[in-house]
C-alpha cells in the first residue's frame, strides 16, 4: 500500500518545514504519496521543491504532487493534515487594529476575543469546504488540525460531518517544561496529567515517585522570579488552586482580570514578549509577514533532515499508517463526555490513544468546580461563534463577542456593536450572506433625560404591602365597631 498524506496550507512559515522533516523520518514515507496544497503557487512552489530536495538526498520513492485546489489534493487520502491560516497576516493585522482602537489590550489574540473570532470566521469558512471534499473523496481518512482558534475548529468539524478529526497543540508539552524547570526537575522525572480545554488545560497531578510536587511548586511560583516570568498563571495558581497550559499573555486574553485597563495591565503584562506584552503576538506576526512574504522561505535549504522533534503530528501519522500505538494530548469533541462536567457539545483537551483505525479521548473524572466554570466562559463563547459562522448569523456573532469575558471587561454593549460591525465589513467576503454596509439596531438611551417613576414592569412590586395594609384597616375597623362604648 501507498499511503497518501495531504497537507493543507503546506506552506505555512509555523509547521511547514517541521511537520515534513518529521514525516520523512519514518521508513514507510519511502512509499507514500505526499499531496501539498497551498491557495497560491508562490508559497507552493518552494515547498514542493523543498520536499522533492529531501527525496532525491535520501535517494526515496516517495511521490510529491502539488495543488492549488482542494479536490485533488485531498482526494483518496489517509491522512489530511491542516496547517492553514485563511486571511494571513493581513486579515489578523486588520482585526487587530480595529480591536485595538475600541480599547481592548490583547497580547495574542488567536484564541479568543474579537480577533479570535473573527480567526474562526475565515478558518471554519475554510474548513467547510474542507469537509465537503472529505465527505466526497476521502471519508475515511484521519484529519489532524494545528489551526486556531482549535475548540472553534474541533467543534465545527463535527458539525460539518468529519468523522475523524483531531486539533493537536504544544501546550501540554511547553507547560510539562516550564513545571519541570520550576521545581528544578527534568521533564522525564515528573508525571503529570492534564484535561480541559486548548490553551486552558490544567494540570490536575504532579507528581515524582508517588510524591505530590504541587505544594513545591505553588511555593516556587510565589517567588520574585516566576511572578515575574509568569505573572497571570502565578496568579490563577494562587487563586484557583491549578496550573495551567499557555503563556501568562496568552492566558491574559481570556478571562476578564488581567488586561482590563492600564492598572491591571502594569501588574500583569508590562513583561516583554508572550509574558504579557501588549500586541506581542501581532508585532512577532507582522515581523515575520514582513521578512517572508516576498522570498521563498524554503530556498536556503538543502533538504537535510533534522532529528526528528517532539511535536505529535508525525506520531499521530505513524501510528495512524502502521497500526502502532500512541498516546499524546489531543483535542476531541465531548460529545460522548470525556469530562463529564463540561458541555457535550464542547471540545476538550484530554490524553488520547490511536491504536489501529481507532482515536480514543480518555474518560477524566469531573473537573474541579472553579476549573469547570473558567472553560465554560470560553466554551459557551466558542460555541456561538460556531454556530454564527455555520449559519453566517451575525446577531450571534455579536453575542459571541459580546460575552468574551475580557471584552465584556472592557467595553459596553453599544461600543461592543459598533466594534463587531467595523469587523464584519472588514471580513465581508468571508461572511457572503451577510448584507454588505450590515448595522445593528440601536436603541436611543437618553441619560440627560429626568428619571421615570413610570412603572413597566406589568406587575405592582408593592401589592403585598399594599394588600396587607388594606386587611390590617379592616380589621382595625371592624374590632372598633365591636368595642362597647363605656362612655
Amino acid at each position: 500500500m501507498r499511503p497518501r498524506i495531504a497537507i493543507i496550507g503546506a506552506g505555512s512559515a509555523s509547521h511547514g518545514r517541521r511537520l515534513l522533516n518529521d514525516l520523512f523520518t519514518f521508513p514507510w514515507m519511502d512509499r507514500a504519496t505526499l499531496s501539498l496544497m497551498a491557495p497560491h503557487l508562490h508559497h507552493l512552489t518552494g515547498v514542493r521543491k523543498y520536499a522533492v530536495r529531501i527525496v532525491q538526498r535520501y535517494s526515496l520513492r516517495t511521490s510529491i504532487e502539488a495543488h492549488t485546489d482542494l479536490a485533488p489534493a485531498i482526494r483518496g487520502a489517509d491522512i489530511v493534515f491542516l496547517l492553514f491560516d485563511a486571511g494571513g497576516f493581513s486579515a489578523f493585522d486588520q482585526d487587530f487594529t480595529i480591536t485595538k482602537a475600541s480599547g481592548i489590550d490583547l497580547c495574542i489574540g488567536d484564541t479568543m476575543g474579537p480577533t479570535g473570532m473573527m480567526k474562526a470566521v475565515r478558518n471554519v469558512s475554510v474548513l467547510k469546504e474542507v469537509a465537503a471534499e472529505i465527505r466526497k473523496s476521502a471519508p475515511d481518512c484521519l484529519v489532524i488540525s494545528y489551526v486556531n482558534p482549535m475548540a472553534v475548529m474541533t467543534m465545527a468539524a463535527r458539525q460539518l460531518g468529519i468523522r475523524r478529526f483531531v486539533g493537536i497543540c504544544g501546550g501540554v508539552e511547553a507547560t510539562r517544561h516550564t513545571i519541570a524547570t520550576c521545581l528544578g526537575e527534568s521533564v522525564d522525572s515528573i508525571t503529570t496529567r492534564f484535561a480541559g480545554i486548548n490553551h486552558m488545560a490544567w494540570a490536575l497531578e504532579i507528581q515524582k515517585d508517588n510524591e505530590d510536587l504541587y505544594p513545591r511548586l505553588r511555593q516556587r511560583m510565589a517567588t520574585p522570579k516566576w511572578t515575574a516570568a509568569e505573572p497571570t498563571r502565578a496568579e490563577v495558581l494562587q487563586h484557583f488552586g491549578y496550573f495551567v497550559t499557555e503563556t501568562s499573555g496568552h492566558l491574559s486574553d481570556f478571562f476578564p482580570w488581567f488586561r482590563r485597563d492600564q492598572t491591571v495591565l502594569k501588574r500583569y503584562g508590562s513583561g516583554t514578549g508572550y509574558t504579557g506584552a501588549s500586541g506581542a503576538y501581532h508585532r512577532f506576526a507582522g515581523y515575520v509577514h514582513r521578512r517572508l512574504q516576498d522570498v521563498d522561505p524554503f530556498a536556503y535549504e538543502d533538504g537535510e533532515l533534522d532529528a526528528r522533534s517532539e511535536e505529535y503530528g508525525s506520531f499521530i501519522a505513524n501510528a495512524w499508517i502502521t497500526g502502532e500505538d500512541y498516546e499524546f494530548y489531543g483535542n476531541l469533541s465531548n460529545h460522548n463526555g470525556l469530562i463529564a462536567n463540561l458541555p457535550t457539545d464542547a471540545a476538550v483537551e484530554v490524553p488520547t490513544h490511536i491504536k489501529g483505525n481507532a482515536i480514543e479521548g480518555q474518560h477524566m473524572d469531573r473537573l474541579p468546580t472553579q476549573l469547570a466554570a473558567l472553560c465554560t466562559t470560553n466554551i459557551l463563547v466558542q460555541q456561538m461563534c460556531v454556530e454564527a459562522v455555520l449559519r453566517q448569523a451575525p446577531q450571534l456573532l455579536l453575542s459571541a463577542i459580546s460575552m468574551d469575558p475580557l471584552t465584556a471587561a472592557t467595553i459596553d454593549l453599544t461600543d461592543t456593536r459598533r466594534l463587531t460591525e467595523e469587523l464584519i465589513a472588514a471580513n465581508h467576503s468571508w461572511l457572503p450572506r451577510v448584507e454588505h454596509g450590515f448595522r445593528f439596531r440601536d436603541v436611543s438611551i437618553d441619560s440627560s433625560a429626568p428619571p421615570s417613576r413610570a412603572n413597566t414592569s406589568g406587575q405592582d412590586v408593592l401589592e403585598p404591602v399594599k394588600r396587607f395594609d388594606r386587611s390590617k384597616r379592616k380589621i382595625d375597623v371592624e374590632a372598633r365597631a365591636n368595642t362597647p362604648n363605656h362612655d
